[in-house]
């Protein structure tokens, strides 16, 4: 399997071996596929289920052989009857997650099948690409680079950076992959807290010289904090681009692509192989930027909600 996947994608991990799952390993018949399943159930006060259902039950497969497609499919129909033997995975506040290698299209097929969507891209993009220039060539906000200034925040920019987070969080709920909780606004705002204290700041804030309102942001996530996400690379370290928000009426001028070369060069200076982010794969403004700004989707994130609507 691994060679598999390095020749489908150079970025991808080794297979590794895979942690124990909830009670039991789901076999294929001809013996060149398995998977586990682990029910994760986030408790009130978590800052990750902003981005999650409160229980999930997330599938890690594996499947090597002449025909993947089948192999998953018979994988996923043994997942289906594990997941439906619980009353409980039919509250609305539930879901079945698992990724997929973005660029092995042989298991496209039986995930559909199964009335799972694909819902997140993790992409990459590897150290020492150059600066990337916004749509008026010149890598700043329109008028040149000489329109915004790109600054590191710190503690004074709570205000402002908290909601631009919220903003984004709002944005990203309408297409499945962020959820406004009760909690969530005071849950974000204690995370940047400790994250704007930190010296230096991994959080830039755009600024118009004009009025010098705050138009963007980039909170980035070093090496020493990036471990969570690095098992999803083959190449080490990594860097995690965790939020980037440009205001309404700001965008098309090139204020992300000024943030995010503030970023980029933070990142390669830690010696970072890889930045890796996150982005809703049906959200109509992400793809193609992210795709301007060097990445490539690495692994797609399928799932469905409530977890008994697994077919």
């Amino acid at each position: 399997m691994g060679e598999r996947w390095r020749r489908l994608d150079p970025l991808l991990p080794e297979p590794g071996v895979v942690a124990p799952g909830c009670d039991e390993t789901f076999r294929t018949a001809d013996g060149n596929g398995f998977a586990v399943c682990r029910h994760l159930v986030l408790p009130a006060g978590s800052l990750d289920k902003t981005w999650a259902a409160a229980t999930e039950y997330v599938l890690t497969p594996r499947v090597a052989g002449p025909d993947v497609g089948a192999g998953l499919d018979e994988l996923l129909s043994k997942w289906r009857d594990h997941v439906t033997r619980f009353p409980e995975a039919a509250a609305e506040d539930t879901a079945v997650r698992l990724r997929w290698p973005t660029r092995d299209t042989t298991g496209v097929r039986a995930l559909r099948r199964h009335g799972l969507a694909p819902m997140a891209v993790i992409a990459a993009r590897p150290a020492g690409r150059g600066i990337t220039r916004g749509p008026t060539g010149a890598p700043g906000a329109e008028g040149g680079a000489d329109a915004i200034t790109v600054r590191r925040a710190g503690p004074a920019d709570l205000t402002a950076a908290a909601a631009f987070q919220m903003d984004v969080i709002r944005y990203d709920e309408q297409f499945g992959v962020g959820r406004v909780r009760p909690a969530t606004e005071a849950l974000v705002r204690e995370d940047l807290i400790k994250d704007l204290n930190r010296q230096p700041s991994w959080i830039w804030l755009a600024e118009d010289k004009r009025n010098g309102q705050p138009a963007g942001l980039l909170i980035l996530q070093p090496p020493a904090q990036a471990g969570w996400v690095a098992p999803a690379a083959g190449l080490a370290p990594v860097a995690y681009l965790a939020t980037m928000f440009v205001q309404p009426g700001e965008r098309g001028a090139g204020v992300g692509a000024a943030l995010v070369n503030q970023g980029h060069q933070a990142a390669d200076e830690t010696g970072a192989a890889l930045t890796l982010l996150h982005y809703a794969q049906v959200n109509p403004l992400s793809g193609p930027f992210w795709s301007r700004m060097g990445y490539r989707p690495l692994w797609t994130q399928w799932g469905a909600d409530p977890a008994a609507v697994l077919r």
